[in-house]
């Protein structure tokens, strides 16, 4: 039965011999950026890297944000700090309600599909 001294002694010379690689994953890959952190970014908004790089979110997963990526790639690297802009890509903000029916002129489609004016 060893001891506590020579238990000891064994976990510290396994812990000096341990050597942990790093991998660096690059997570720009074919124009598209994976982010973390941004919460309240909606689809198809703007956001902007700290070099200047502009995007426009898509998929907006549970831990992560996809955009996809406007300017240079090679300016953006891992840790890059990344604010939004809070734009939609078509510039519009606010939209009136649709609150007119639109005719379509056809008894099948007007029944089953509601369509307003401006959709």
């Amino acid at each position: 039965m060893a001891t506590v001294d020579e238990i000891s002694t064994i976990i510290l010379v396994r812990i000096e011999q341990y050597h942990r690689e790093v991998k660096i994953v690059n997570t720009v890959g074919d124009g598209i950026a994976r982010l973390h952190g941004l919460d309240e970014v909606m689809a198809g908004e703007l956001v902007e890297f700290d070099k200047g790089t502009i995007s426009i979110a898509l998929n907006l997963e549970s831990n992560y944000l996809s955009v996809v990526l406007m300017g240079d790639c090679l300016l953006i690297q891992e840790r890059s700090s990344v604010i939004a802009l809070a734009k939609p890509i078509d510039g519009i903000t606010s939209r009136c309600s649709v609150y007119k029916p639109l005719q379509t002129g056809l008894i099948a489609i007007d029944s089953m599909i509601p369509i307003g004016r401006g959709e």
